[in-house]
């Protein structure tokens, strides 16, 4: 089967958005941050989830682009997302708890590592 075809006609995989803290006054923290969220975007994949991870997408854009219109597109994306992944640094970033509220407020699983992505994404058997 090609790709376009079991992309349509196949079963649908988990899209898992990434949370975690970015931002910090020193730039090597934050490239920290995104190589963290990276690797948590790589692991979902590996597991065969597809992970949606903010910081990669929005690694080192201006700052003339106001904070809040980020959180904005974040929440957007975090609509049309089945899980969010929660990184080891979220408690110590306001936009990350901020994203996970946002979750929980549309009943989307939050998961905490490998062992919760694996939970969400395995076949279910037998309606369990």
């Amino acid at each position: 089967m090609d790709v376009f075809k079991e992309a349509q006609e196949g079963p649908r995989k988990k899209v898992i958005y990434v949370a975690g803290a970015y931002s910090s006054e020193d730039s090597a923290t934050v490239w920290n941050n995104i190589m963290d969220a990276r690797e948590a975007g790589i692991l979902i994949w590996s597991l065969g989830a597809v992970a949606i991870v903010p910081h990669l997408n929005t690694m080192f854009y201006p700052s003339e682009i106001p904070y809040m219109e980020y959180m904005r597109g974040d929440f957007e994306i975090i609509r049309r997302c089945d899980a969010i992944y929660m990184l080891h640094n979220y408690e110590f970033s306001t936009g990350a708890l901020a994203e996970k509220s946002f979750a929980v407020s549309l009943e989307l699983p939050v998961l905490y590592c490998e062992a919760d992505v694996s939970f969400l994404i395995k076949p279910k058997k037998d309606g369990v």
